[in-house]
């Protein structure tokens, strides 16, 4: 209960310092699209029953993820695998961005990421710091959860891919769609913790 309460103030603190201008904070996390469709409930005609085109392929993909906390900005990376180096790649494409920034990047500790026992913060270089919340606080302190379920709900759910392809064409276009709105963004990630 301590690790969640010093992560709860350690979180609304990083966020006072953002809104300040002192850093620029990051809320990261990765979600795992699958080729098999998510089922959910839908609206059908009485007395039918609902039914999504599904095959046996299992192919899998990626998203890493990062959402600025004041601009709302989403950055993503779509890649094949789930491991340390493809994290690394997407943090790198990140400090190219933000160079000349204090960056803080909040995230749970999964293995990829290279720290899985630690929690809090870990300095990683002088402008950019790994912040590791206490396990099972994850889908309450980073605010990336909620924009994942928005995107099975838009995205994923009751759709048949043909194949990957299509599928991380479609994740392509909801990111690029919370690129541009932002306010979308906003309303989804900006509530209480």
């Amino acid at each position: 209960m301590k690790k969640k309460k010093k992560a709860i103030d350690d979180v609304l603190a990083y966020k006072q310092q953002a809104e300040a201008g002192e850093i620029r904070l990051f809320f990261l996390d990765e979600i795992k699209l699958m080729i098999l469709a998510t089922l959910t409930r839908m609206w059908v005609k009485v007395g039918t029953q609902g039914e999504i085109r599904t095959d046996d392929n299992h192919d899998r993909c990626y998203g890493y993820t990062v959402i600025d906390f004041v601009s709302c900005k989403t950055h993503y990376r779509m890649a094949k695998d789930f491991n340390g180096r493809e994290f690394l790649l997407f943090i790198e494409q990140l400090q190219r961005q933000y160079s000349n920034e204090t960056v803080v990047i909040v995230m749970d500790n999964a293995s990829p990421h290279g720290y899985s026992k630690i929690h809090g913060e870990v300095l990683v270089n002088e402008r950019l710091y790994f912040y590791f919340l206490p396990p099972y606080t994850a889908a309450k302190l980073n605010p990336v959860e909620k924009v994942f379920r928005f995107f099975r709900s838009k995205v994923t759910h009751n759709e048949y891919f043909a194949d990957i392809t299509d599928l991380i064409e479609a994740a392509r276009n909801f990111f690029r769609y919370l690129y541009v709105c932002r306010g979308r963004v906003a309303s989804l990630i900006h509530g209480e913790l």
